[in-house]
């Protein structure tokens, strides 16, 4: 009886110790959004067929490139060259979806979807009833 006991200890003290330590190098979808991310590139998709062809990345360079920060409270800014332009709060709806607002009074709040998102790259996706659009973002 005492065998099944300590069997049952040892595995309970193997797992606890694999989930504390995927906590400590687990890095959440807000903390990843968060910062200053360079847009590299506006894409349309021309062709409407919902995928980002190589064509349109070309054709979508931004020069120079505004600079968007996302502060971990919600807040953010778009930056051109050096000068702030405007203010936005963003909300993670959930993993994969961020509702972005602008400060001025005609701004509808934008729904995106985040398509990639690393430590250094982000890709968010628009849909709208005519016209699919990407941001691909550098983090800065």
């Amino acid at each position: 009886m005492l065998k099944p006991f300590i069997l049952f200890v040892a595995t309970a003290f193997v797992a606890g110790s694999f989930l504390s330590c995927k906590s400590k190098h687990d890095t959440s979808t807000r903390d990843l959004v968060a910062g200053d991310w360079s847009l590299t590139h506006s894409v349309r998709d021309d062709n409407g067929d919902g995928i980002m062809d190589s064509t349109e990345i070309s054709l979508g360079v931004r020069t120079p490139s505004p600079t968007y920060t996302f502060v971990s409270n919600g807040s953010g800014y778009v930056t051109l060259l050096s000068n702030p332009q405007y203010n936005f709060t963003w909300e993670l709806v959930d993993n994969t979806t961020i509702k972005i607002t602008g400060s001025t009074p005609t701004s509808t709040p934008t729904t995106t979807t985040i398509d990639k998102l690393t430590a250094t790259d982000m890709t968010l996706k628009e849909t709208t009833s005519s016209l699919t659009s990407w941001g691909l973002f550098k983090k800065k």
